[in-house]
């Protein structure tokens, strides 16, 4: 279980998940004890206690309060010297990035208080810092931290971290704020940035600094990307894909984070993953006309999901009129389509009881046909496929969180690939959720 206490503290709002026992306790206050400190606070005596040294910041005065998590989306997930991983709740973490100094460490130990011991077993230790590019605008940060090294005498680690140059922990002392080999999270809120770059600074006082995994969360399109102003076209595929106004390129053959064969975290936050056959391989290959996304030794009727980012901590909700997509199998032929999904539809769906999108040039845009254009046959000739949604999807104004890229009768071997080269949503908006 997880408590989640809330101190305000003038430009920051400082919130600490700290592990508790008993009943389910999170989004509450403890009313237990407070430090001598005017800007900590700490939270029931069940498991652990923070202190002045675990949550202080800069400010002179305090409150608690309850809170959700933080409103915006998840920008950056870095999985702090460790690699890319997806965590049990979606969030897909890239391998540790956008540092200066410190080093790479890491622990065999079992971590307690935490379904994602991958993320609290890499560390970076030292002195060191972060620069995350960014738009102006507000942010919040989530620091995962853990202390691994020492098990008993509180005192022995203590850093502080700097956000833009403003200190926004003081002291911290990760055996204190939660014990040894235990997950312990901080939430650092409205935080302002107006210099295109967001730096994070870890100053020990006490022998090293150290951080897990760090999570920037913000406003929907905040990462600065390079979108192509031009169709991308792969220069070894057949068929013209213009970018247009209100389309969305989540991929466009230019480089991508390596993935760690469960997911890729593609163009605006969007995510690609949640393979559903666990012995199915995903890779970032090189090909001739750029990046391509690899899929292999895949199950018929499997493939994998690509996710808009979550906002305020729920699934994000989108439309869109199509998808322009390139694509080639590496030999043979294999058939596949893309597939829609709607909140609260059962993934499981199959046949005519769920949403495909069609192929243009074969679909007859009948109201009730359920059929045509729905089937897609990729062969060893990289080509375009453009897709529009069926009519009844555009006359109800639908709205859906996720799309299945899927194969429909093949399997896959090791030694053959279907291989994604662009993705582009074609009249694309964001819903509110």
């Amino acid at each position: 279980m997880l408590n989640y206490v809330k101190t305000i503290c003038g430009a920051c709002i400082l919130c600490c998940f700290i592990g508790c026992v008993g009943e389910n306790t999170e989004n509450s206050e403890s009313p237990t004890s407070s430090s001598s400190s005017s800007s900590s606070s700490s939270t029931s005596a069940s498991s652990s206690s923070s202190s002045s040294s675990s949550s202080s910041s800069s400010s002179s005065s305090s409150s608690s309060s309850s809170s959700g998590r933080p409103s915006g989306v998840v920008i950056y997930a870095i999985n702090s010297g460790g690699e890319s991983y997806l965590a049990t709740d979606g969030t897909a973490f890239e391998k540790d990035n956008y540092y200066t100094g410190g080093s790479n460490e890491s622990t065999e130990d079992e971590i307690a208080n935490t379904d994602d011991d991958v993320i609290f077993k890499t560390e970076r230790r030292g002195v060191f810092s972060y620069d995350f590019p960014l738009t102006s605008g507000v942010y919040s940060i989530e620091l995962f931290l853990a202390e691994t090294v020492f098990t008993s005498e509180a005192g022995k680690r203590a850093f502080s971290v700097l956000a833009e140059g403003e200190q926004i922990l003081t002291d911290f002392d990760p055996l204190l704020a939660a014990g040894h080999d235990t997950a312990h999270r901080i939430l650092i809120e409205e935080i302002n940035l107006s210099d295109g770059s967001l730096s994070l600074e870890f100053i020990p006082s006490t022998d090293q600094a150290s951080v897990q995994g760090i999570i920037i969360y913000g406003p929907m399109g905040s990462r600065p990307i390079n979108v192509p102003t031009i169709a991308p076209v792969p220069s070894d595929c057949s068929g013209m894909s213009q970018v247009e106004e209100n389309d969305l390129v989540l991929f466009d053959g230019g480089e991508l984070p390596a993935a760690n064969n469960r997911s890729i975290r593609l163009s605006n936050e969007w995510i690609l993953g949640e393979l559903w056959d666990p012995q199915a391989k995903l890779a970032v290959i090189n090909t001739q006309g750029g990046k391509g996304i690899s899929y292999s030794n895949g199950k018929p009727f499997t493939g994998y999901k690509i996710i808009p980012p979550r906002a305020g901590g729920k699934p994000g909700l989108f439309n869109m009129e199509g998808l322009d997509i390139y694509a080639e199998v590496k030999s043979n032929s294999i058939d596949f389509g893309v597939r829609i999904i709607v909140p609260g539809e059962n993934e499981a769906t199959v046949g005519n009881n769920t949403t495909w999108a069609r192929n243009r040039d074969s679909y007859s845009g009948n109201e009730g046909d359920q059929n045509s254009g729905r089937n897609l046959k990729a062969t060893s000739d990289c080509k375009l496929y453009s897709l529009t949604m069926p009519i009844e999807w555009r006359k109800g104004n639908k709205k859906a969180n996720k799309f299945f890229i899927e194969l429909l009768n093949n399997r896959l071997g090791n030694n053959n690939e279907f291989i994604v080269r662009r993705v582009v949503l074609k009249g694309h908006q964001y819903i509110d959720n």
